[in-house]
């Protein structure tokens, strides 16, 4: 569970007016914390600018300002995660893929820790110093297939081994059927010295 005070703590923002998947990875540069979430939502989607000092929850919601969507927050080995959805949408309503990904049963959460697991089981992958934009969609066994990096991490050594540990991955519980073959996107960042989670603590449990 996060720390208590947590997301009180008050971050430095420079978020520009920008696409939203832009955003949503500059967002989660200044928290330091890994974000998963269904590609297809914030297509097309401009953020609104976030200049100041805020919590990370106050500012994620200035970023969602007029996109027509919401965060709810969800708590994971990782620490606290978000879950975007359509503004108005009742908790608990299907929305395809997004659904059954983010359900009570955590799956978002496993995905996330079982991919962590994954990096930190390599010295040149471990999170920690370098930054990350990866895509990958999961097959019905919960297998991660079509893995690409959107940018370089800075070393291609570095991208090299991280697609080979995605390709690796195999999430014990099989994909729920609405999220098989969509694509997802996952952000690593530099590790928040206070918050941030780090390679050694334990993530297996969801």
């Amino acid at each position: 569970m996060p720390a208590a005070g947590e997301s009180a703590r008050l971050l430095d923002f420079d978020i520009p007016a920008q696409p939203l998947n832009a955003a949503l990875n500059r967002y989660a540069d200044a928290t330091g914390k890994p974000a998963l979430f269904p590609s297809d939502i914030v297509e097309g989607r401009m953020s609104s600018a976030v200049r100041g000092r805020y919590s990370a929850e106050a500012a994620l919601l200035l970023l969602l300002g007029g996109t027509g969507l919401v965060a709810d927050k969800r708590s994971s080995g990782l620490g606290q995660t978000f879950v975007l959805k359509e503004a108005g949408t009742k908790a608990g309503a299907p929305r395809g893929g997004m659904a059954a990904l983010f359900s009570a049963q955590g799956y978002a959460g496993l995905a996330q820790a079982r991919i962590w697991q994954a990096l930190c089981a390599n010295a040149r992958t471990a999170p920690g110093s370098y930054s990350v934009l990866m895509r990958f969609h999961l097959d019905a066994d919960g297998r991660i297939q079509g893995a690409r990096l959107l940018g370089s991490s800075g070393d291609a050594r570095r991208d090299a081994a991280l697609l080979e540990a995605l390709r690796g991955v195999h999430i014990e519980r099989p994909a729920p059927p609405a999220i098989v073959q969509q694509p997802l996107t996952m952000v690593i960042q530099p590790n928040d010295p206070v918050t941030g989670p780090r390679c050694g603590q334990d993530n297996s449990e969801f």
